[in-house]
């Protein structure tokens, strides 16, 4: 019952841990080239994508794609950048990871306490 308590308590704190700061603007870009790193054990698929800025400018950057969604030069794809540091991309799924990570992982612990302990009850009612 304790480690309910000290959850709970820091629950809070990494909400506010997770918050990206500044004001991201959804826009629509369009890549320019494609790139898949790998080294060791792990693997990032970047693509440069060129966006326009206040309808006026026009910005090339890198934003990191998942391995899921393998797009092609010239498609179009959704990213969000930083108002006041444009060149700061995420591409939908990188902006939600980076705000609601460790909200899925959170549940994902908690529901698989839920569970284990649910299996316990359930063998200690058996024996009984």
């Amino acid at each position: 019952m304790k480690k309910f308590f000290l959850l709970i308590l820091f629950i809070p704190a990494i909400a506010f841990s997770q918050t990206i700061p500044g004001k991201y603007i959804t826009t629509e870009g369009v890549i320019k080239s494609t790139e898949l790193h790998h080294g060791g054990r792990s693997f990032s698929y970047t693509a440069e994508v060129e966006f326009v800025v206040n309808q006026k400018d026009t910005i090339t950057s890198q934003a990191t794609l998942f391995l899921g969604f393998f797009r092609n030069e010239g498609d179009k794809i959704k990213l969000k950048y930083n108002s006041e540091k444009p060149y700061i991309v995420y591409s939908m799924a990188g902006y939600y990871i980076q705000s609601y990570g460790w909200f899925i992982l959170i549940g994902i612990g908690v529901i698989s306490s839920v569970m284990a302990g649910i299996r316990r009850r359930k063998k200690a009612n058996e024996k009984q």
